[in-house]
């Protein structure tokens, strides 16, 4: 038996095992989160989009901000979100995949910030902000942090 063969069947044998052991972490991560009653989020650098001379025009963009997301209700799929513009209530959405929060300005535009079950080294959550916003014209933006899931305070 070649070399290459060898490897490429210690690469079959051992995947499944690798596939199902990241599996079972994100699985226990969502746990972690389905869990919480408050998690800190911390975003920095992502991209906004203007509409501009009838096409859009993206740029890389700094954000740092931090938002904080208390009173989760996994029961109600409700929870509050708080960041530099105020506080809100907002709808919680778990799937396999994610912690979703859909927030919803008083103008009606929309607001997703997804808590992805993935860590970082540090132990931090990886999180996606998406804002569609319409302030004249289309004026989208998402920005990427990393959240923690704060103790609960008694």
């Amino acid at each position: 038996m070649t070399r290459a063969k060898i490897l490429l069947a210690l690469v079959i044998l051992l995947l499944p095992v690798e596939l199902a052991s990241s599996e079972s972490d994100q699985q226990k991560n969502i746990q972690q989160l389905v869990s919480a009653k408050t998690i800190r989020i911390k975003l920095n650098e992502g991209f906004a989009t203007e509409w501009k001379n009838n096409r859009f025009d993206s740029k890389k963009d700094k954000w740092d901000t931090e938002i904080l997301i208390d009173s989760i209700d996994i029961k109600n799929n409700t929870a509050r979100m708080v960041g530099n513009q105020g506080a809100g209530n907002c709808t919680v959405i778990v799937t396999p995949e994610a912690f979703n929060i859909l927030d919803q300005s008083p103008s009606g535009n929309l607001f997703l910030l997804t808590i992805f079950p993935t860590l970082n080294s540090d132990g931090k959550y990886c999180v996606v902000y998406s804002r569609h916003m319409n302030l004249m014209g289309p004026l989208p933006s998402q920005y990427y942090g990393f959240a923690e899931i704060l103790p609960q305070t008694e």
